[in-house]
């Protein structure tokens, strides 16, 4: 084995075993929140892994909020994912050094490698941050659909006799399959709110989804607590708003749809169709104008042989 595969083979494993390390760490089992952990030197790792590339406090921030949004509510959720994506980078860079190593005398395919790394690189390090954002999205609007039959469910126990907090978690317990997000965020506000109280625990609620339903949700309920007056019909009335504000946007979304629709119309579809219509007589103009000595003789039709004609 020559020195160069040698070189490759050892960067190759050592990137490997980087990321087999972070990946590892970062797929634990998940602690409820607020859950205390004690520091050893797997965490230690994972700090240093993720203060490698410096980010920005508005970045980070934005970081924490989609891991919320996610439902990651591990208290070192954002450390791991930055360890879990450094890690990914340092890899890159080690194949990247190894195969500059090895083309070190081809200064075409060290351009090459260079450029291919560069832009692996790149989309290492924006890929992972779409896709948290994608999955902090896809869940808000998970709650979002499901928090309509929540709150009747909820409204339906507050109307028998049942406290706001033993209703949530029936809610909890009815929804479990059908609407497992606003169940687990149901149980989490319960549990909050026998720590402390429900207007707290609605207010952190509001904080980690971060919508305006749920915010008018918390203050609608946290006002009604405080007057003390009928929260099941408040809850009930306000779940009716949000299937209408619901039903609203899909109507806006169908009548943006027709503008929208209109562009590949005209893009796709009438440029066949005007060769259609115009075509044919386009051509017989040609022809005419051919046959009178109008046209240059140059775009003029070929008239056809004897022979042609014959066969």
């Amino acid at each position: 084995m020559t020195v160069n595969a040698i070189t490759i083979l050892s960067f190759f494993l050592f990137g490997l075993a980087a990321v087999l390390v972070v990946i590892t760490l970062s797929l634990r089992r998940q602690t409820a929140p607020g859950t205390p952990q004690k520091p050893g030197p797997v965490s230690t790792f994972v700090r240093t892994m993720a203060a490698a590339v410096p980010q920005l406090q508005v970045e980070l921030v934005g970081i924490e909020r989609d891991l919320r949004r996610a439902g990651n509510y591990r208290p070192h959720a954002m450390t791991e994912y930055l360890a879990a994506r450094n890690g990914l980078l340092l890899a890159i860079m080690c194949v990247a050094l190894a195969a500059g190593v090895a083309a070190a005398k081809n200064p075409d395919a060290l351009f090459i490698i260079a450029s291919v790394s560069l832009f692996a690189l790149i989309i290492c390090y924006g890929l992972p941050r779409m896709y948290l954002y994608k999955l902090a999205s896809d869940r808000v609007q998970r709650i979002q659909q499901g928090l309509p039959d929540a709150l009747d469910v909820a409204a339906m126990c507050l109307t028998g006799g049942v406290s706001l907090r033993d209703s949530l978690q029936r809610v909890g317990e009815e929804l479990g399959l059908s609407h497992p997000d606003v169940a687990r965020e149901f149980d989490i506000i319960r549990v909050q709110a026998e720590a402390g109280s429900m207007r707290q625990a609605l207010r952190q609620f509001a904080q980690r989804i971060d919508v305006p339903d749920i915010k008018s949700l918390s203050a609608i309920v946290g006002h009604t607590e405080r007057l003390g007056t009928n929260v099941a019909l408040a809850v009930k009335d306000y779940a009716d708003n949000v299937r209408r504000a619901r039903r609203h946007r899909a109507e806006e979304h169908a009548n943006k749809m027709t503008v929208k629709m209109l562009f590949p119309v005209v893009l796709c579809l009438a440029p066949p169709v005007f060769i259609l219509l115009c075509g044919p007589p386009i051509l017989e103009l040609r022809d005419y104008l051919s046959t009178k000595g109008v046209l240059p003789s140059e775009i003029r039709a070929t008239p056809a042989t004897p022979a042609q004609t014959a066969q």
